[in-house]
């Protein structure tokens, strides 16, 4: 007999009838901080293949988050953003958006200020300012300007193309616009990994490197093993369903309350009920109570 392990029985099948899929993506904060968190040099792996800093910033990684996860249906939903200083005092902030990137750009800018002002306030001086780099993994398009899944947005002047100060610098890792097929960079493997959502696809990322084959088998665990896991996913699945409900029935009443408005205009103005009924979609008896 072989002593070579199949990959599909490394870990037993799925052991839960709960209707979620078998593989809870590392794009939802509760896996991404059992994964990257709690390993830390699979963090160490990530950054590197996003940023472009010296080794030896990563000798020294100090790690905290802030996290809200739901306790009931209806409840916030999760939110992880991760600070992390380097050796030199240099502050990541990195950031998982699967929702609404509505007003995204400001919130980058306004999370960066931040932690600079929190560096001032400290006592420092204006010399003392570390670089604030901020990494922002969004699950919606975010630039929409551009088909590229990364971007590196620094304070420069375009016409000379000067740089200000390196002391700012945003990432963005957009996971709508990952390539289906490899491009050969670390990056890809990497995003592939938070978007994999089935065992098949955290196979064949597993044979890319030694790092990310850890990381798949302890989204393997987590994903089919532990039931506080899944019960955490299922809840932040409810309340982001019911984000979506509330949203289309807000987006609903406000067509009503649109088309009630021009009703009005209309009936001001003289037009017969039914006229003004084939026009908005309202009854005429709707038309009639305005």
């Amino acid at each position: 007999m072989s002593d070579k392990t199949n990959a599909r029985d490394e870990f037993p099948a799925q052991l839960f009838q709960d209707g979620l899929p078998e593989i809870i993506p590392a794009k939802y904060d509760i896996v991404f901080k059992k994964v990257f968190l709690e390993h830390l040099y699979l963090l160490e792996y990530l950054l590197k293949c996003v940023l472009d800093l010296p080794d030896e910033e990563y000798e020294e990684l100090t790690v905290s988050c802030s996290e809200v996860l739901p306790e009931k249906r209806g409840g916030k939903k999760g939110v992880l953003d991760i600070k992390v200083v380097t050796k030199s005092g240099m502050v990541i902030d990195i950031e998982i958006q699967r929702g609404d990137v509505a007003q995204m750009r400001e919130r980058i800018v306004f999370y960066i200020s931040s932690l600079i002002k929190d560096q001032l306030l400290s006592g420092d001086g204006y010399d003392e300012i570390r670089r604030v780099i901020g990494m922002v993994i969004t699950e919606r398009g975010l630039i929409p300007e551009d088909a590229e899944y990364h971007h590196r947005f620094t304070l420069y002047d375009l016409k000379s193309g000067i740089a200000l100060t390196d002391l700012i610098e945003v990432h963005t890792l957009e996971l709508a616009k990952l390539p289906k097929e490899n491009d050969g960079s670390g990056l890809w493997r990497c995003l592939k990994l938070l978007n994999a959502e089935t065992r098949e696809e955290l196979d064949m990322i597993a044979e890319m490197s030694p790092e990310l084959k850890k990381a798949a088998g302890i989204m393997k665990a987590y994903s089919e093993l532990d039931p506080k896991t899944r019960r955490e996913y299922e809840l932040l699945m409810l309340a982001e369903m019911d984000d979506r409900v509330r949203l289309r029935a807000a987006k609903k009443e406000g067509r009503a309350e649109g088309m009630a408005e021009a009703a009005r205009a209309m009936k001001a103005k003289g037009l017969d009920p039914a006229t003004i009924a084939e026009i908005t979609g309202l009854t005429p008896d709707d038309i009639r109570r305005l």
